[in-house]
């Protein structure tokens, strides 16, 4: 068993705040926009969404793992992983806490109402641009930061997630 090391851990933990945060501020544009009105998107009362912080750290760990490949088989495996883990998110969060946080089906191609078509061919585009431009981007700015920064902020981080989801 490969037991990553601290640094790994604590660079694990400021991605996933980070891309918990820009995902819920895409959710709260994409919806408050669709609404005009102003809507808090996720279950949390804090300004963060796990699914994408999840989904990105899955992305990079899966952009390390899979030998480079073609752009459109890239794009296959990213969607199909990201719409599996909207589909159980969906799933779970209806069963779990009996709420329904998205529903698809007014969308065609949808299954259940939990994914469709039309998202799952975003997701795979996002991905795509996640992996290649974001991704590297923003890991280059988190390991500048100075390792106590970034030990505290992870910890931080993972109190205040903690409590949020208590």
């Amino acid at each position: 068993m490969i037991v990553p090391e601290v640094s790994q851990i604590i660079n694990a933990v400021l991605l996933f705040a980070v891309y918990s945060f820009t995902g819920w501020i895409i959710e709260v544009i994409y919806r408050s926009l669709n609404s005009r009105r102003f809507v808090n998107a996720g279950f949390l009362y804090g300004f963060f969404l796990p699914l994408y912080g999840t989904g990105a750290l899955l992305l990079v760990l899966m952009n390390n793992l899979i030998p480079e490949q073609n752009i459109a088989v890239m794009f296959v495996i990213f969607a199909l992983t990201l719409s599996v883990i909207e589909y159980i998110t969906g799933v779970l969060s209806e069963k779990i806490f009996n709420l329904t946080l998205w529903d698809y089906s007014e969308n065609r191609f949808n299954i259940n109402g939990k994914v469709c078509l039309s998202f799952s061919a975003a997701w795979g585009v996002m991905a795509l641009i996640f992996t290649e431009f974001i991704h590297p981007f923003i890991s280059s700015i988190i390991i500048q930061i100075p390792e106590t920064i970034q030990e505290t902020s992870a910890l931080l981080f993972s109190l205040y997630l903690s409590a949020d989801i208590i």
